[in-house]
C-alpha cells in the first residue's frame, strides 16, 4: 500500500492547525490583513504560510518518487524526515529568541528532502542507469 497518502493526510492536519493559530490570533487581535505591530501573528502567519509554500510540493516529490520506483521505503524515510523538518521549523519560527536552531535544522532537513527526492526521480529516468 503507497504510503505518501498517510503523509499527505498527517500534514493536511498540521495545515489545520496552522491555520486556526493564525485565525485565533486575527480574531484576538482585530487585524484581519497585514500583521500590523503584531509579533506573534506576524510568526504565525510566516510559520503557516511556509509550510504552504514547502510541503505541497515535498508530497507530491514524495508522491512521485513512490509511483516510478514502486518502492515506498525511501518515501516513508522521507516523509518522516519532512515531519520532523516542519514541526522544527514551525517551533523556530513561532519562538526564534530560544529555538532559532531548531528552524534553521528544519529547513536544511526540508531541503534534503527536497533535493533527495528530486535527483532520484531524475536518476530514474535517466535512459543509462551508470
Amino acid at each position: 500500500m503507497p504510503i505518501t497518502p498517510l503523509f499527505i493526510a498527517i500534514f493536511a492536519l498540521i495545515y489545520i492547525v496552522l491555520a486556526m493559530g493564525v485565525i485565533r490570533l486575527r480574531l484576538g487581535s482585530g487585524i484581519s490583513l497585514g500583521y500590523g505591530d503584531h509579533g506573534e501573528l506576524e510568526r504565525s502567519v510566516r510559520a503557516h504560510a511556509n509550510f504552504a509554500e514547502y510541503v505541497p510540493f515535498a508530497l507530491l516529490l514524495l508522491w512521485s518518487l513512490e509511483i516510478v520506483s514502486y518502492d515506498s521505503t525511501l518515501a516513508f524515510i522521507l516523509g518522516c524526515v519532512l515531519l520532523v523538518a516542519r514541526i522544527l521549523h514551525v517551533i523556530g519560527i513561532r519562538d526564534p529568541e530560544r529555538f532559532v536552531l531548531m528552524r534553521k535544522i528544519g529547513i536544511v532537513a526540508t531541503f534534503a528532502v527536497l533535493l533527495i527526492a528530486s535527483l532520484r526521480l531524475i536518476w530514474l529516468y535517466l535512459p543509462i542507469q551508470l
